[in-house]
């Protein structure tokens, strides 16, 4: 949906939906978005977007050895994923 705005994102080790997601901060919305998410350890993580209509998307990142951090650049949060 074109008219929908990426709001938060939210980081997991379990593939299940989170509770807690972290706000973009409305500033933000139509522009691209950038961040870096520090990881404790290596393995799968998963990133979840959701967009001002509610609809979540969800992707995994395999964290390997010698990395820190996961880096979602260019996430454009005037539109939607889904």
């Amino acid at each position: 949906n074109p008219d929908a705005n990426i709001v938060s994102y939210a980081v997991t080790r379990d593939n299940i939906e989170p509770s807690e997601w972290i706000d973009i901060d409305s500033s933000d919305i139509g522009t691209l978005y950038r961040f870096n998410y520090e990881v404790e350890e290596t393995g799968v993580y998963y990133v979840w977007f959701k967009d001002s209509n509610g609809k979540i998307i969800t992707d995994s990142v395999r964290i390997l050895q010698g990395s820190k951090y996961i880096k979602i650049l260019k996430i454009r949060s005037r539109k939607s994923f889904l």
